[in-house]
């Protein structure tokens, strides 16, 4: 189901997301570093929009596009904190290009919906789980295999 989201103002959030993504991604080498902080901050914020949408919607709906765009939501949201550490990182255009995909993919291949599950928070639970805990797993179940050899 295309556009699968419920409500117009998380459809406009997805919208103006994946643009104000795509301005960053084309237009970085000709913004000042202020002009692409704000509008990296818009596009982030407008992501975070679309995704509580989609995850907190009734009926929340949840699958591997939702999970890619938390994925990159979280990434940018951990580049943004770093570059304020580290000025020097300068991957404005290839996080904006993905988080331009990232952020339509959800309306376009919504997920699962999910009309009787026990809490309205448990969606976003699965994004992080899927974002943090078992990419960790992964790592430390290798980490573990490698030393018993």
């Amino acid at each position: 189901m295309i556009l699968a989201l419920s409500a117009w103002w998380g459809l406009a959030a997805a919208v103006s997301a994946a643009i104000a993504y795509a301005v960053l991604a084309l237009l970085s080498a000709h913004l000042s570093p202020g002009a692409t902080r704000g509008v990296l901050l818009a596009a982030w914020l407008l992501h975070a929009l679309a995704l509580a949408e989609g995850l907190l919607g009734q009926p929340p709906r949840f699958g591997f596009a939702p999970a890619l765009s938390m994925t990159v939501w979280l990434v940018v949201t951990v580049y943004a904190i770093e570059s304020r550490l580290f000025p020097q990182l300068q991957a404005h255009w290839a996080l904006a290009g993905l988080g331009s995909a990232a952020v339509i993919l959800p309306l376009i291949f919504p997920g699962t919906s999910y009309h009787l599950i026990s809490s309205p928070w448990l969606p976003l639970h699965w994004a992080f789980r899927n974002c943090f805990i078992r990419p960790v797993c992964r790592r430390g179940g290798a980490w573990l295999a490698h030393d018993a050899t």
